[in-house]
């Protein structure tokens, strides 16, 4: 489903880390969202910067504050262990507000 919010307010992008083999929520190592703006800035946004809140074991969400109109891209990576990076894609719309 398409993502999509008004101009001025605040999408939460949840996301969560399971272990493969056993299926319980695990932790990353580390925790990295790149948002890109509509006019091509890239914002690092950081775990645990405030804007990257941990719920619970394995369980987070990012705020992104939608202050452009136009169509925004992100990039979680979120390395695993040694071996294993998990790396989410998205994207979502900021529309005028009324």
């Amino acid at each position: 489903m398409r993502k999509i919010i008004e101009s001025g307010e605040t999408l939460r992008l949840y996301v969560d880390y399971t272990d493969v083999d056993t299926g319980e929520f695990i932790d990353p190592v580390s925790l990295v969202c790149t948002v890109r703006s509509p006019d091509g800035v890239d914002t690092p946004i950081v775990y645990p910067e405030p804007d990257f809140v941990k719920v619970a074991v394995g369980q987070y969400f990012i705020r992104i504050l939608g202050n452009q109109v136009g169509t925004w891209r992100y990039r979680i990576t979120a390395p695993i262990n040694a071996n294993d990076i998990d790396v989410r894609d998205g994207k979502f719309d900021v529309e005028p507000s009324l």
